[in-house]
């Protein structure tokens, strides 16, 4: 068969015809993964720019500032607040202790950690584990660096 008339067989057979979905154009050809993807990175480089540089000069008043505030301190005020509506002052007292215990004294139990998952983000293989490994840096280094 040559390349045209393969798309026209289908599950029922040889139509001759192509079907609606393929003369509509969404015959699932394979083209919307390539369009996942790009999304994918697109939203992943925008976080990452904006956890990297959203507090430069250059990007006060926009979107990436927003983005870069909400992932540097908003998110986890927001996280108390839930926690404190849910459970009471007790639990946002017993997370504020666990962060004064893990964050604002030497921690060798964290350190190790912290080294370990270095050295597996180092040696991950595929697209997704190093992304996250690389996320997951970021936050120990916003953890290790005290930013927030």
């Amino acid at each position: 068969l040559s390349i045209e008339t393969q798309f026209c067989v289908g599950r029922e057979g040889w139509s001759g015809e192509p079907t609606r979905r393929q003369r509509r154009g969404i015959a699932g050809d394979g083209m919307d993964v390539p369009w996942l993807l790009v999304a994918h990175g697109s939203v992943t480089a925008l976080v990452v720019v904006s956890f990297l540089c959203g507090q430069w000069p250059i990007f006060e008043g926009t979107f990436v500032q927003s983005i870069n505030h909400f992932l540097t301190s908003g998110a986890y005020r927001h996280f108390l607040r839930l926690v404190q509506a849910a459970c009471g002052t007790g639990a946002r007292d017993l997370v504020l202790g666990v962060e004064q215990y893990c964050c604002d004294r030497p921690n060798p139990i964290l350190q190790v950690h912290v080294v370990l998952s270095i050295y597996v983000c180092c040696n991950a293989c595929s697209y997704h584990e190093k992304l996250g490994c690389l996320i997951l840096m970021l936050c120990y280094a916003r953890l290790l660096l005290g930013i927030g």
